[in-house]
């Protein structure tokens, strides 16, 4: 309501024709300096073309480097289009290098090419670095505005370079001490440890060796897991040579999990975070979607083929059709609660087989435990509704039987197939989607039929 309000405030300041120009730059300077810029950037999303134009030029190059990283990409481009070059140039001057890689990265070839000459040459160097890196490793998320100083620097030092050169670092609760001759990295201190001794003694006294570190082609995921496992605030990024290349802060790491998560979400449907990229394409939609669609589709008609071989069956006893839909949708809800376990698992880092053992235990277990429940629950209903008869009792036998069996071995599917996908290093998410709701609907029908008709044998 409050968001709501201030958009409303924002668009009758600059539709009001009656005030003056100048009062009107005056209002929103206020608005835009006493509200949180995150705040302003989801407002902008609301405005028009022509109102967004306006507030981005009443907005200082200072507000404006705070903006533009939070906004989604096409109101970056908006933003870079309409804005001139000589407020662009102070913007860049006022921004990270690493967020004017991500953008400059999500940028075409010329657009880069012309707003790479609005940098200095030092700022034109790092963009150009981190460009290189691929966006989803440690070096396409890390920054190279951090502090460091020379082994054998004494802690007062530290503190005055800190003072005077501290607002150009992204973070300085971390100091990396380096090597003055190799400049590899050789501990780092915390600003608790430079306040808390004495201002005469080196760093390297306080300092701690047991760095924990990625390197430039670390995974984000891998990176993610690290931040969550020790509690991180930043992590120094290191070259091939060990010197710090940059640091990734746990700002960045927040969009990192949800980058990660939204992927996983995806996966699971079958999706991929390119839909969300393309939301507003139809053929993209199409593209994307159709190939996981073609296997249920395939998959359910070959689960119709394995009901047609079984006809006579279904001859002998129409019955069984009816609960055809009851073990297809038990055993594929059972299936995808043991994935979706096992698929976490492997997400938290517990990939491997000796610290998923326990879990594969427990899943194959609780899938007996809950078909039992399952095929005993319908066996009695089915021998009740025929009126307590020999025929509801050998017919609750075989669908109770049947119930049992599909759900336990959809438990099964669905505990082991995330692992084999993640040996083969394919999305284990995408394990929870389609393929294994397909899988579990074959793997029912027959185990259904193939049991009706064994146990019809037997009682003829």
């Amino acid at each position: 309501m409050v968001k709501q309000n201030m958009t409303d405030i924002i668009k009758n300041i600059i539709n009001d024709n009656e005030s003056a120009d100048s009062e009107k730059h005056k209002e929103l300077l206020e608005i835009i300096e006493s509200s949180h810029i995150v705040d302003i950037a989801e407002i902008l999303e609301k405005l028009t073309e022509k109102e967004r134009k306006l507030l981005y030029e009443e907005m200082t190059p200072d507000a404006l480097a705070e903006l533009i990283p939070e906004l989604a990409l096409e109101f970056q481009e908006e933003l870079i289009l309409i804005v001139d070059n000589e407020k662009l140039k102070k913007m860049f001057g006022e921004m990270a290098d690493d967020d004017i890689a991500d953008i400059f990265g999500e940028l075409s070839e010329r657009e880069v090419k012309h707003l790479m000459k609005l940098l200095d040459r030092e700022e034109q160097e790092e963009v150009e670095t981190l460009i290189n890196y691929d966006t989803h490793t440690a070096g396409g998320l890390m920054t190279t505005d951090f502090f460091s100083v020379e082994s054998g620097t004494k802690i007062r030092d530290v503190i005055a370079n800190i003072k005077r050169y501290g607002d150009e670092a992204e973070m300085v609760y971390y100091v990396y001490v380096t090597d003055i001759e190799t400049e590899k990295l050789l501990g780092v201190a915390s600003l608790k440890d430079l306040l808390i001794n004495k201002q005469e003694i080196v760093i390297d006294r306080v300092m701690k060796e047991n760095i924990v570190h990625v390197k430039t082609d670390t995974d984000q995921e891998e990176v993610a897991e690290l931040f969550s496992k020790y509690d991180l605030l930043a992590v120094p990024v290191l070259d091939e040579e060990d010197r710090v290349a940059g640091i990734i802060t746990v700002d960045d790491i927040i969009d990192v999990i949800k980058e990660e998560a939204t992927e996983d979400i995806y996966a699971m449907a079958g999706l991929s975070e390119e839909e969300n990229e393309n939301s507003n394409s139809i053929v993209s939609a199409v593209k994307i979607r159709l190939p996981w669609l073609m296997v249920s589709f395939f998959g359910e008609l070959f689960s119709a083929l394995i009901m047609k071989k079984f006809g006579g069956v279904i001859a002998q006893l129409v019955t069984l059709s009816f609960f055809v839909p009851l073990i297809m949708a038990m055993g594929g809800n059972s299936g995808s609660q043991s994935s979706a376990v096992m698929v976490r698992k492997i997400a938290m880092g517990e990939g491997t087989f000796a610290k998923l053992k326990k879990y594969l235990i427990k899943e194959t277990m609780a899938g007996l435990f809950l078909g039992a429940i399952s095929g005993i629950m319908i066996g009695i209903i089915v021998y009740m509704v025929h009126s307590m008869s020999m025929e509801g009792m050998e017919l609750g036998i075989i669908i109770g039987t049947a119930l049992f069996v599909a759900v336990s071995c959809a438990a099964v599917f669905g505990t082991f197939i995330p692992l084999i996908f993640d040996k083969f290093n394919i999305d284990p998410a995408v394990a929870s989607g389609p393929f294994i709701t397909t899988l579990n609907d074959i793997g029912g029908i027959l185990i259904y039929f193939t049991l009706a008709s064994v146990m019809l044998k037997l009682n003829s």
